[in-house]
């Protein structure tokens, strides 16, 4: 009750400072970055900026991939020491495989279908004037505030067949964790792309006899793609590794990613575990690419 009364202040808060900032581009296009000369900065700030990735991201990623080639955890980091067999079992053993694939599928399928139902609900929240838009935003954000497990532990309660739906120890309870847990980076995302929509774009499409239907879909949704691909990676990427949610609610068949990391370190598999995770880095790095490749050329066609 605490982080619910938390979130809601915080929430109201955000919405009542930023609203004195909102703006729209009637063009519906992003405007260019101001761009600040550093001058005698630069070099000191370009060090910084490289140590800080070095000590965070790449020594981390680089040691994970180096565990995961070693034939025995402990070992010194040696050429005699090192082996792909690790990498290869991965994709051998049934317990990595289902988690690979079933983290891929519900990954995907659960921000694509986040992604579509934040498109719609940030459309209420941005464009239309209701009552009551604060508490579809509120109840949108909520489930991000809270811990995964608290998630887990509801999505239990209710669909463990009280309600007449059982859909325990299945994919379907996860997949619906994952839609609650991820639907603020939905609303946060399409909702950020819609404000710079003018609303005037939309009462000219509708004054020249375009239905509201077809002023959605050929002026709308082509402005707001960007966004739209945005929510689906930044829905996608935590999902594909996502623990405190999947670990309370995976069934025998339906173990993810992060719970099979989890499950083989706890078994002693540490260079298996890491060469696991060195897998789903590989995912993240490739799904990090496309999004960029995606946007690049949105931006080019704009």
């Amino acid at each position: 009750m605490i982080l619910v009364i938390a979130a809601a202040i915080i929430l109201k808060a955000q919405n009542m400072i930023l609203k004195k900032g909102r703006f729209q581009i009637i063009a519906g296009k992003s405007m260019r970055p101001v761009v600040l000369k550093l001058r005698g900065l630069k070099i000191p700030l370009l060090i910084i900026s490289i140590v800080y990735i070095l000590i965070t991201v790449v020594l981390p990623t680089v040691t994970i991939f180096l565990i995961g080639g070693l034939k025995t955890y402990g070992l010194p980091f040696k050429a005699e020491n090192m082996t792909w067999l690790n990498y290869i079992e991965i994709f051998k053993w049934k317990l990595t495989k289902d988690a690979i694939w079933n983290s891929l599928y519900l990954s995907i399928s659960a921000a694509f279908v986040t992604m579509l139902a934040g498109v719609m609900i940030s459309y209420v929240i941005v464009k239309m004037k209701v009552r009551g838009k604060f508490i579809l935003e509120f109840l949108g954000v909520l489930p991000f505030s809270l811990p995964g497990t608290v998630i887990a532990l509801g999505c239990i309660l209710v669909w463990s067949g009280k309600f007449g739906i059982n859909i325990y120890n299945t994919a379907w309870i996860i997949f619906v964790a994952y839609i609650a847990r991820y639907m603020a980076f939905a609303l946060k995302s399409n909702s950020a792309a819609l404000e710079q929509v003018s609303d005037s774009l939309e009462e000219a499409s509708r004054s020249c006899g375009a239905t509201h239907w077809q002023t959605l879909k050929n002026i709308v949704i082509p402005l707001i793609r960007p966004g739209m691909i945005s929510a689906f990676f930044l829905i996608f990427l935590p999902e594909l590794r996502e623990l405190t949610t999947s670990v309370l609610l995976y069934g025998p068949t339906t173990r993810t990613i992060g719970v099979a990391i989890y499950a083989l370190n706890e078994d002693g598999e540490t260079v298996r575990a890491a060469a696991l995770a060195s897998v789903a880095l590989l995912i993240i790095f490739i799904g990090e690419f496309s999004i960029r490749t995606l946007l690049s050329k949105l931006e080019r066609r704009q």
